[in-house]
């Protein structure tokens, strides 16, 4: 329970950094309780209010080279607040969902076109190395943590993942699943900043891959 109250109190931290109040008839009290419900729902095992909490203190940890960091918390806050396994466009419509809230709290647009960029991130989690936009690496960095965890904590997450697929056939998941682990394991890196994270996140996700490799080939 104790993530609930700490969430809560990053919330209201984050609009009194823009002078906005946290009275109970003010627009924030009702978007943090839009919030808190749609990571509430029951078919969240993984996208919930636990990895929103994992992806804030991950921003924390990486706070000395944000360029916004108002920006990336309440994108991190929103990115996935619509989530359907079933649809392909979450992203798009946390982006929009956002933008919605965002002007109901009287948010400056340009902190609101940011908020919506950085999400529009998550949808393929690629950013060039390159690139200038620091906090969408940071952004990225901090939802894919949850790769470079320890096993036990990475376990649990793929669990969940499955969990949240459960509509999805065995064979039919394993083959998506294994597809997705590829793409991220062909890739140069994983993380911009959360280098010390890369070689257990490898090691989690080949051990993941051989793990349900073995079970396609013994079904």
């Amino acid at each position: 329970m104790n993530v609930f109250i700490d969430l809560e109190s990053s919330w209201y931290e984050l609009l009194r950094n823009l002078n906005i109040g946290n009275f109970p008839e003010h627009p924030a009290a009702e978007i943090y309780k839009l919030i808190t419900r749609a990571y509430f729902d029951s078919s969240r095992y993984y996208h919930n209010l636990n990895h929103i909490s994992d992806v804030l203190q991950s921003i924390q940890l990486l706070h000395k080279y944000g360029q916004d960091l108002t920006s990336l918390k309440f994108a991190a806050w929103f990115h996935d607040i619509v989530y359907n396994p079933k649809w392909s466009n979450n992203e798009a419509k946390s982006a929009k969902f956002a933008r919605v809230c965002l002007q109901k709290l009287s948010i400056d647009e340009n902190i609101i076109h940011c908020v919506s960029e950085l999400i529009l991130l998550t949808q393929h989690h690629q950013v060039d190395s390159n690139d200038i936009d620091i906090d969408g690496q940071i952004l990225l960095d901090a939802d894919l943590a949850i790769l470079g965890s320890d096993w036990s904590k990475y376990r649990l997450y793929a669990q969940n993942i499955r969990r949240e697929y459960s509509w999805v056939s065995d064979d039919n998941y394993i083959l998506a699943r294994k597809a997705i682990l590829e793409k991220f394991l062909a890739r140069p890196q994983i993380y911009f900043f959360l280098k010390e994270l890369e070689v257990t996140a490898r090691q989690n996700m080949l051990y993941e891959y051989h793990h349900i490799n073995k079970k396609a080939q013994l079904s």
